[in-house]
């Protein structure tokens, strides 16, 4: 089975921008079957760790001169290529995430390498019972 290098991971904070570059990262993992089986991810994995403390709506884009390869997003609950929660080309569709632990993988479209920079952005979904009582006073 396709393991990605967790123990590699590298932080990710909400509402900031990661700069990159796949070349120095294993190659370990080439389908995420959950969300993409269709595409070869054989280039190498850069990983993002993110904690997610409250339930919380995250956006990701990818930036990469697509000239010169084909860098793809993947957004996991955990560790492992099956539990993929979204998968694109640049740009991860808005999810609400809860309260837990994520991974944000960069992997390159059969065998692509190279640099990218990540941005991510993050809003943090207050539930009704924490602003109602400040809304009745």
């Amino acid at each position: 089975p396709q393991s990605l290098a967790s123990d590699r991971s590298l932080p990710a904070v909400c509402n900031t921008s990661l700069s990159g570059d796949t070349s120095g990262w294993p190659a370990r993992v080439s389908r995420y079957t959950p969300c993409r089986p269709e595409w070869n991810e054989s280039g190498p994995e850069a990983i993002y760790h993110l904690l997610i403390a409250d339930t919380t709506n995250i956006a990701a884009t990818l930036f990469y001169d697509a000239e010169q390869r084909d860098l793809d997003l993947f957004l996991l609950s955990g560790p492992d290529p099956s539990t993929c929660l979204g998968g694109a080309d640049a740009t991860l569709p808005s999810q609400i995430l809860s309260p837990g632990s994520f991974y944000l993988i960069i992997d390159g479209y059969q065998g692509a390498t190279g640099s990218y920079t990540l941005q991510l952005q993050c809003t943090v979904q207050l539930q009704p019972q924490s602003y109602l009582p400040l809304i009745q006073h």
